[in-house]
Order: structure tokens, then sequence, then C-alpha cells
């Protein structure tokens, strides 16, 4: 975290013994080891604890593929871009949510989970978008999704039109970026681009 900031510093006693013991419970790390990060990668260490599989990165694959065939690989934003998207929304908006897991032994975060996933196989990005504009999570607040989606997605259109007229051009996003009147799909209708589904 920036200048200095630790989760200690940023919630009660209570809530830090409460953060402590589910860290060590859940990752078998201590949270003073983790004190500094910013809460959503911490958040992010938990995510496998929220599916009953072994989970696998789509980009990881994808990659895999594109270096395969010899293929050119481009980031739409930089690694530092990305992360830096943390600082922007508050310490304390990110610790809600993680708190709230401890709370609750990240019942609702497995259910939320696995309905997303329903969602995502069955290709309804309207219900998705719906689940993402979910304001009982901080971090769907209209506020921090302007920051974590639609302003992404904006920065991002300017790079794929370039990248699409030197060459036919394969481009992965979250499918938290496809949906919705500041998503990438609508993004690009909008400029003029004909986008339709493949499947």
């Amino acid at each position: 975290m920036k200048n200095g900031k630790t989760i200690k510093d940023l919630v009660t006693d209570d809530d830090y013994k409460l953060l402590s013991s589910f860290i060590k419970e859940q990752t078998g790390m201590s949270l003073t080891k983790l004190n500094t990060f910013k809460p959503f990668l911490i958040y992010g260490i938990l995510y496998p604890k929220m599916i009953d599989c072994i989970g696998q990165s789509i980009e990881a694959e994808l990659i895999k593929i594109a270096v395969a065939q010899k293929e050119e690989v481009l980031g739409l934003e930089t690694v530092q871009e990305q992360l830096s998207v943390f600082d922007e929304i508050t310490y304390e908006d990110q610790l809600k949510d993680l708190i709230k897991s401890a709370k609750d032994d990240m019942k609702e975060d497995q259910l939320l989970f696995l309905k997303m996933m329903k969602i995502y196989k069955n290709k309804d990005l309207n219900k998705l978008m719906s689940i993402m504009g979910d304001e009982k999570y901080s971090m769907n607040s209209k506020q921090n999704t302007e920051i974590l989606l639609i302003n992404r997605n904006k920065k991002w259109i300017p790079k794929i039109e370039e990248l699409i007229k030197k060459k036919a051009t394969f481009i992965g996003v979250g499918a938290a970026h496809l949906g919705g009147d500041f998503g990438v799909i609508k993004l690009l209708r909008e400029q003029g681009y004909s986008v339709k589904a493949i499947l």
C-alpha cells in the first residue's frame, strides 16, 4: 500500500484479530507478512478457496497457444497500470469486503462465485452485469465500478482500434468488461464496428 499504510492501521483491533485468524486458517500465512499488501491482492489469494476445483488461468492458456503459433502477445495495459487501479479504490473499501468474507468464513463468496460461474457458462452477459452491480459489495459501488471497469474499457478502445487496423487480432478481456452501457462491446459498436458473438 502507498504511504506506508498497513492493514493494522486501517481496522479496529477486533477486526485485525478476526482477519489474522481467518488468513492463517485459509492460507497458512501470518497476516503480519501481508500487512502492507493491498487488501484486494489478499482477497485474490483466497480465490482458490472459493471454488471446488483446481483453478486454471484462461489467460495463461491463451498465451501458451499464441506462443506455440509464434504470434505476438501484447497487453491492453501494463501490469503497473493494472495494479495502480487498486490505489484509486480506497483501502478501507477493499478491507470491508475482506472483513465481510472473514465474518462468514467466505460462505457468501462461495455461493456468489458458483452463481457467477453458472451465468458465465450460460453466456448471459446481462445477468452477469447485474450481479457485478450488486452494491452490497464495496468493490461494486458505482464509483469503484467506474475505476475497475468503465475507465479501463474506455482507455482500451483506441488501443484495440490501433491493433485491429494492422492485422487480424484476437483480443481477450475478462467477462465483466464486455457487457453494459460502457462495456467493450457497446463502446466498439459506438465507434462503428460490427461486433457479434461466435459460439
